[in-house]
């Protein structure tokens, strides 16, 4: 039987190819802070009022949990420097 995925373990296969990525190189305390930021945000998921998340308890993430962002693998729709 295959299990569906969780709204934050979609984000895991974009999460693995920036980790691969020539923007992710530096040094290995960052690789792994966001390697333990990423596991965190997976286990926890959006923050939402009825975890007990005060300073969360008038603002709705949903719009933001039901969109999915993707990595832009080739740069496409990086930001440049305003004019």
């Amino acid at each position: 039987m295959t299990q569906a995925l969780t709204r934050e373990e979609r984000y895991t296969p974009d999460f693995e190819a920036f980790r691969r990525s020539p923007e992710a190189q530096g040094p290995a305390w960052l690789g792994e802070l966001r390697s333990q930021a990423f596991a965190r945000f997976v286990e926890l998921g959006f923050p939402t009022a009825s975890h007990g998340n005060e300073r969360w308890k008038y603002t709705s993430v949903v719009p933001i949990a039901r969109a999915l962002f993707r990595y832009a693998r080739d740069g496409a729709g990086a930001p440049t420097a305003a004019e």
